[in-house]
This record gives structure tokens, sequence and C-alpha cells, in this order.
């Protein structure tokens, strides 16, 4: 009983990018064997850590399951049109032959996600728009996450092509830590200010 208090308080203190969170999160399962009664404090503390872990991965249209697109979509249209309040033809062709970052936390719920464009199916070069992440999973530095996890993926998959975005004008300085540079003049999308910003990702 008391080395699995010891571990759950161990548990406790874990930080988000610690690869020892998922044993300990097995390991969980033990303590209502042990008969060791987890209050509602400890509960809500819980939930914060596994909400602040997350997992990516990048599939083509073709391999996500019907349960993944649905959730992808219903994420986008939750930020963009609920809460943004931005009405626009979301599904606008591009998905089905676009690869999707899928960022998941450890219950395996999708709480983040962003679409790769090939190079030539926009802009000449690799592309990648539609991020999003769910309102309770900001603030862990997970856009970071993802953005390097996309110009990885760009650099491997189409090596020397780069990649452009259409950026948010007020996250200029967010891209700009991960080499982009800003190649157009201010201009309108949805009633938000954007600018063009490439980098070379090479």
């Amino acid at each position: 009983m008391s080395q699995n208090k010891n571990r759950y308080n161990t548990f406790l203190s874990l930080t988000f990018d610690d690869n020892r969170v998922e044993k300990y999160l097995g390991e969980l399962i033990l303590f209502k064997n042990e008969g060791l009664i987890i209050d509602s404090k400890k509960k809500r503390e819980l939930k914060k850590i596994i909400t602040m872990s997350l997992s990516l991965e990048i599939k083509h249209y073709k391999e996500c399951s019907l349960n993944e697109f649905h959730d992808i979509i219903s994420l986008r249209i939750e930020i963009f049109s609920v809460e943004q309040e931005v009405f626009y033809n979301d599904l606008d062709g591009y998905d089905k032959d676009s690869y999707h970052l899928i960022g998941r936390d450890l219950s395996g719920k999708i709480i983040a996600t962003a679409r790769i464009l090939k190079p030539g199916a926009k802009y000449d070069k690799a592309a990648f728009g539609r991020v999003v992440i769910d309102k309770p999973s900001r603030g862990n530095g997970y856009g970071h996450e993802m953005v390097k996890f996309m110009n990885d993926f760009i650099t491997e998959k189409f090596p020397k092509a780069g990649c452009k975005i259409s950026a948010m004008l007020y996250l200029k300085s967010f891209y700009e830590t991960h080499g982009y540079v800003k190649t157009s003049d201010v201009y309108p999308d949805c009633g938000i200010d954007h600018i063009d910003m490439e980098a070379t990702l090479s």
C-alpha cells in the first residue's frame, strides 16, 4: 500500500513531457484493487496531468479512420465556427489529399489538429493550416510542438520544398521562432488580418 501511495504522489509531480507518465497512469489501476481511495482533489490533479500530455502523429486522409476524421472536423468547427465565429466552407476540397496532424491527450481524445498540403496543392511550396487546439489544453506549449513536428515532417517528406502559410497577423512572432518570415502585406481573411509567411526548412 505505501509503495503505491508513493507511486501516486510521484505521478502527481510529473510534468507533461516526462516519459514516465504513461507508466504511472497504468499503475493507477492497482490502487483500486488495493483499497487506495483517490479523493476528488487528487482526481482533479490527475485529470489536469492527463490533459497536459500530447502525443502527435501525422496521417494521410486515406489512413484516417472515420472516427478520427469526424473528431478532426468536429474540433475545427468548435474552434473556428463556434469559438471564433468565423463562418466559411471548412470542407474546401483539400482534405482528401492532405496529411492531418492528430494530437491526443493521454486518454486518447483528439485535442489538437492541423492540415498539411503537398507542394503544388495550393502553393508551389508545401503548406499547413487549420491549426487548432481545444480551449482547455492551451497554454502548455502545444502550438510550438505542433509546428516543429510539421516542419520536421515536411522536411523529410518533401525535401527542399519549403513551406508557405497564411498566418494570423498576431501570430507573426510565434511563427518567426520557427524560421518563418513575412512575405506579403496584411490582408483580410474571413474578417481577420493575415499575412503570408515562408520557411525554407532546409
